[in-house]
């Protein structure tokens, strides 16, 4: 079992550099490590120039001059940067060229773009496009670069990914209710129709009635066509008339509340998470066809 790791919580403002410079110092002096074979990584550019500089001040301040030189040898700096030297260092070990590219981010959000476009079909566009905007999940383009992106930093490979379309849509699940038995549209067309003629045939003329009577309305036509998203069943559960009307608008409110236990809306998440994984797992493949063709990486790689 390995003893030498230590974790260390810090949080903003807390001394992370001054800790990180007196545990580097102590390795440094007491010989548990050499100038060469540290690598100390950091998330931005000026705190790696910070750890580098600390680290040398109190070097030379504390006699030890000729290590304070030798620290150019050791690997401080961001984690990309870090990356980058190693992969360079090690290029035919890895398979890659020693003038190594490295992509941009806007630059390989454009590649990203292009493996989407070949790797993904019509059919998975249009049942992304319908399913996103009944859940109301805007860009699905980016949920699935966000999945690819997890998938690789995992070193998980496509067909690896394709299988969690099941269990990520089951858990999911699993803070839902259970599929109710009861017809849930029906009930709620039902409740809409009676709603809709109490309400025209109460004298209530306030501006918040009149707005509910024209919101239940437009959900009457939608679940007609077939068209009512999940937003729709949300506001439904939310929204009320003046109180005068309440009474008549209880019932629509009681059947949407139970929205979550809708059988469609747990078709609609599992058929989703079926969808987005497999374009995940097929932009990887295409993606990293277009890399290896002209030799790059990208931060993801690094």
């Amino acid at each position: 079992m390995t003893t030498n790791i230590r974790f260390i919580s810090a949080g903003a403002g807390s001394g992370k550099t001054y800790r990180l410079t007196e545990e580097l110092e102590d390795a440094l002096t007491k010989g548990r490590a050499r100038p060469a074979c540290v690598i100390g990584t950091t998330f931005t550019k000026k705190a790696a120039r910070e750890l580098r500089e600390r680290v040398r001040q109190r070097l030379v301040k504390n006699g030890w001059s000729d290590m304070a030189n030798a620290l150019e040898q050791a690997l401080l700096g961001t984690v990309n940067s870090i990356c980058d030297r190693l992969l360079r260092r090690f290029a035919f070990e890895t398979g890659l060229s020693p003038d190594l590219e490295v992509l941009p981010e806007e630059e390989a959000q454009l590649h990203f773009n292009t493996a989407l476009e070949s790797a993904i079909t019509n059919r998975q566009i249009r049942l992304m496009n319908q399913l996103g905007a009944r859940l109301g999940i805007g860009e699905w383009p980016n949920v699935v670069k966000n999945i690819a992106d997890a998938a690789r930093a995992n070193n998980m490979d496509p067909e690896a990914l394709r299988k969690f379309d099941t269990r990520n849509a089951a858990e999911l699940l699993n803070f839902f209710p259970k599929p109710a038995s009861r017809d849930l549209d029906r009930l709620l067309e039902g409740a809409i129709q009676s709603a809709v003629a109490d309400i025209e045939a109460s004298d209530d003329t306030t501006k918040k009635t009149a707005a509910y009577l024209r919101l239940i309305k437009t959900v009457q036509s939608d679940i007609g066509q077939q068209r009512l998203d999940w937003s729709g069943w949300v506001k439904l559960s939310k929204d009320l008339p003046a109180k005068k009307c309440i009474p008549f608008a209880e019932p629509v409110q009681e059947i949407a509340l139970d929205f979550e236990s809708h059988p469609k809306l747990h078709d609609d998440i599992r058929v989703w998470c079926k969808t987005v994984f497999e374009a995940a797992a097929a932009v990887m493949t295409s993606y990293q066809e277009i890399k290896a063709r002209r030799g790059i990486v990208d931060f993801v790689d690094q």
